[in-house]
């Protein structure tokens, strides 16, 4: 390849954009740079934004537009052939359009990148101008609120506009295998949308280790500063298992089942190494039978966990050993947004606030109890003498 791809998963972007801010700021710093990427080697940024919502298009085909920052179309055309390219490729069922008359990118990740850097980017997403999507962000956003056959096309899309950018459009020896990318969506939409199976499908169970059903979103609560950020232990289901995924993914494995065939480790506790330079160990499972401490497999691939809370933020442990959290900068120099949120020890001293009714509400509220009460009996008295009544008369 021509282009060097790099993929990331960002989470907390809920609460003021803070994984990809903090995806940024360890890109840029030379200590944290992510598996041996620099942020001065970014060049341009895709990112995938709300898909799984258009409705069909004229001959079943589904519309996606590329939101772009501002003069980077322009300075990559390359890109967006690319992207044209693979619409063609699709046989009809893409159509690409451009957003007209809006203000530039929506709130999206790369936000955090053009702002930051001034690196140029496109979101691809199936709205224009507003997300048709009532149940943003609850519950209820699951996965009968999408259309998967529109993941599908989305994904082959990207996929198809990837492969052409990283072989710099030489790409004939390359073909993207739909019917392996077809059950890849359909995999993960089963384990990350739904809740039977959910957490408990074969594709989450064959890498990761979870007990849950339906994946949970919740970022958590950081309520200690971790001795390695690449230690799985304070990570959520969820983030382990796109971990593992990726890992095994970038070894190249034909099958997920081969997994279980390379070398030993002991994931997560460390004391078994892999024998392998650039060999991370991943898909280490406490539910498997037999010797837990080499549970997990050793594959070749880098990845790792990046933060996604403020680099701002400190963390010192008192003489009475208590840690606490602070800041590190002034409010003109700190441009993050720093969520907090209660977080009590079981011993601190609690306080139960009961909320009263007005004296109009609760008078009301008798008055009508007292005439539904009035009116039942009233009820019931002449029920009771009408079947006495035709009693009497049988």
């Amino acid at each position: 390849p021509s282009r060097r791809l790099a993929f990331a998963l960002v989470g907390s972007e809920g609460y003021g954009l803070s994984g990809s801010r903090r995806l940024v700021h360890d890109l840029g710093n030379a200590s944290h740079a992510i598996a041996g990427c620099h942020l001065s080697q970014v060049s341009f940024v895709v990112e995938v934004g709300p898909v799984g919502l258009a409705a069909p298009y004229k001959g079943g085909a589904r519309e996606y537009y590329l939101h772009w920052t501002p003069g980077a179309r322009e300075a990559n055309q390359s890109i967006y052939s690319a992207f044209e390219e693979a619409a063609d490729d699709s046989e009809g069922r893409a159509v690409l359009r451009t957003p007209v008359g809006t203000p530039g990118i929506p709130p999206s990740s790369l936000m955090s990148f053009s702002n930051h850097s001034n690196i140029r980017g496109l979101v691809l997403a199936d709205f224009e101008r507003r997300v048709k999507n009532p149940y943003l962000s609850s519950y209820m956003d699951d996965g009968e609120n999408y259309d998967v056959s529109s993941v599908y096309i989305a994904a082959e899309l990207v996929a198809g506009a990837l492969v052409k950018v990283a072989f710099g459009g030489d790409d004939a020896g390359q073909r993207i295998d739909r019917e392996l990318l077809n059950s890849t969506v359909a995999g993960l939409s089963d384990c990350l949308l739904t809740s039977k199976p959910g957490m408990q499908c074969d594709l989450v169970q064959r890498v990761a280790d979870s007990y849950l059903t339906r994946a949970s979103l919740y970022p958590g609560i950081v309520s200690y500063e971790a001795a390695d950020d690449q230690s799985p232990n304070d990570k959520t289901d969820l983030v382990r298992f796109l971990w593992g995924y990726l890992a095994t993914r970038a070894a190249g494995l034909a099958d997920l089942s081969d997994v279980g065939g390379a070398p030993p480790c002991d994931y997560p506790s460390g004391k078994l190494k892999c024998p392998l330079a650039g060999q991370v160990c991943a898909r280490w499972r406490s539910q498997e039978s037999g010797s837990k401490s080499k549970n997990g497999r050793c594959v070749a691939a880098n990845v790792q966990y990046a933060p996604a809370w403020s680099h701002h933020l400190t963390y010192t442990v008192g003489k009475d050993g208590y840690g606490k959290w602070g800041v590190n900068g002034t409010a003109g120099v700190i441009l993050d947004e720093i969520w907090t949120e209660s977080y009590w020890p079981p011993y601190t001293p609690t306080a139960l606030v009961y909320m009263t009714e007005g004296f109009a509400y609760e008078l009301g509220l008798f008055l009508a109890g007292s005439a539904l009460t009035v009116c039942w009996f009233y009820a019931m008295g002449r029920a009771s003498r009408h079947i006495a009544k035709e009693l009497k008369q049988t």
